[in-house]
């Protein structure tokens, strides 16, 4: 999240009250961990989005996503027309009966999902230069985090620290990125140069798959006649023509 500078009272900003220190949900501008650090002073490079730019960075992010999940949510229900329903949960379980079809089905999805994301993003790597390069990598990202929360769906609601799925899988997505930028540069920030960017979302980017598995494994076990390590390899074999983008 951006906060952006508060406006001088103008005509057309009659709203402003100075000294207030409120800061205006218009203020306020979600942007990607990629434009986010844009907008960040490091180095003699100096800040270098303007407030203009970030509202049209948040509005270009906003499609991107969208677009992102659009896709993933495509391959899925093609995928899922084309697999057999499988056993749902096991018997004798305290809570009540609950149709897991749909879940499995999902998961089976995961690594076409995971192969045409990384395809997508090849596209990009080819191209060359760093920008490609975070792009393609943070697309794998997004697609990697509509994974997680839409598994964290099927837990209780708010079951992972009081929080929406959708809000936990973004605030520990940034943490992670600010955990390996941290870690990347011991010397302090802006130290590390124009390669820890693309090092820190490649490190991201694999965080969240461990996690996907993760999250499979635990599901997995509500399931009768699933099997994790078949589907395992599957996942592992998704990217293996890919080569390590870090």
């Amino acid at each position: 999240m951006l906060h952006l500078p508060r406006a001088r009272k103008t005509e057309s900003n009659p709203s402003y009250r100075r000294g207030s220190g409120e800061q205006r949900p218009g203020q306020s501008r979600v942007l990607c961990l990629h434009c986010h650090e844009d907008t960040q002073i490091r180095g003699c490079f100096g800040r270098k989005l303007d407030a203009h730019q970030v509202i049209q960075y948040r509005d270009d992010w906003y499609a991107r996503v969208q677009k992102r999940r659009d896709t993933a949510d495509g391959i899925a229900a093609r995928h899922q027309a084309a697999k057999p329903q499988i056993a749902t949960r096991r018997p004798g379980r305290p809570t009540e009966p609950q149709d897991l079809r749909p879940l499995a089905n999902y998961i089976l999805t995961l690594p076409a999902i995971r192969r045409d994301a990384y395809k997508r993003a090849r596209q990009l790597w080819d191209r060359g230069g760093r920008q490609n390069l975070k792009q393609g990598i943070y697309d794998v990202s997004d697609v990697m985090e509509q994974i997680l929360i839409t598994l964290a769906s099927w837990y209780p609601p708010d079951h992972f620290d009081g929080r929406a799925p959708r809000d936990y899988m973004n605030a520990m997505k940034a943490s992670r990125f600010n955990w390996h930028y941290a870690h990347l540069e011991p010397n302090g920030t802006g130290t590390g140069g124009t390669s820890v960017g693309p090092q820190a979302a490649a490190l991201v980017m694999d965080d969240l798959e461990e996690m996907i598995v993760t999250l499979v494994s635990s599901l997995s076990l509500t399931l009768d006649a699933f099997d994790f390590q078949g589907w395992k390899q599957q996942w592992n074999l998704a990217d293996e023509s890919e080569t390590n983008v870090a």
